[in-house]
C-alpha cells in the first residue's frame, strides 16, 4: 500500500503506510523473540529420557524425537483448524490471505514453532551423523518443514500443506 501511495504521490500517506509496516514487523520480530525464549525455557526444563523414543547422542538439553514429534502433531492440528478459520474468512469476504491481527499472531507463533522443531531435528540429524547412525531420511523432513514454514508464513495453507504435514509425521514415526 505504501508503494501505491508512493507512485500516487501521496507522501503523507505513504509515510504513514511505510510506519505501519516498520510497526507491524517490529511487533512480529518482538513476538517471536518472546515465542523462541519460551520454546527454549520448555525444552531446558523437559527431564531427559522421558519418551519412548529418545534423541541421539544422549548430550545436552534437547527435546526428544518423541516430543518433536508431539510438537509437530499439535502443530498440524493448529494448521488444520487455522485453515477452516481462514476459509471462513474468505466466505465473509476477505481477500484471500487476509487474516485479522490475532490470526496474524496465531500464525507467527505457528511459524516460529516450525523452525524450532526443524532446528531441532537438524541437531539430532547432525548428531546421527556424528555417531555414523544418520539415514538422511531428517535432511527431506527438514525440506518440507520449511515449504510449510514459508506456506504459514505467506498466509497459504492449502490441502497440500496438510498433506506435507502428514507426510512429515509418517516419516517423524518411522525415524523413531
Amino acid at each position: 500500500e505504501a508503494i501505491d501511495e508512493m507512485e500516487l504521490r501521496h507522501g503523507s500517506e505513504a509515510a504513514s503506510r511505510q510506519q505501519y509496516s516498520m510497526t507491524s514487523v517490529n511487533n512480529l520480530t518482538l513476538m517471536l523473540s518472546e515465542v523462541l525464549g519460551a520454546m527454549q525455557a520448555q525444552s531446558k526444563n523437559h527431564t531427559p529420557g522421558s519418551g519412548s523414543c529418545n534423541k541421539p547422542g544422549g548430550k545436552g538439553s534437547h527435546p526428544s524425537m518423541s516430543q518433536l514429534r508431539q510438537m509437530q502433531e499439535q502443530l498440524s492440528k493448529q494448521l488444520s483448524e487455522m485453515k477452516g478459520a481462514m476459509e471462513k474468512g474468505q466466505q465473509k469476504g476477505n481477500k484471500p490471505g487476509q487474516a485479522n491481527e490475532g490470526m496474524n499472531e496465531q500464525l507467527a507463533k505457528m511459524a516460529a514453532q516450525q523452525e524450532y522443531i526443524r532446528s531441532q531435528m537438524q541437531q539430532a540429524e547432525d548428531e546421527m551423523d556424528d555417531n555414523k547412525k544418520g539415514s538422511g531420511a531428517l535432511g527431506n523432513v527438514a525440506n518440507d518443514m520449511n515449504k510449510t514454514q514459508e506456506d504459514i508464513l505467506n498466509k497459504q495453507i492449502t490441502e497440500a500443506t496438510l498433506e506435507r504435514q502428514q507426510e512429515i509425521l509418517k516419516i517423524g514415526r518411522a525415524s523413531c
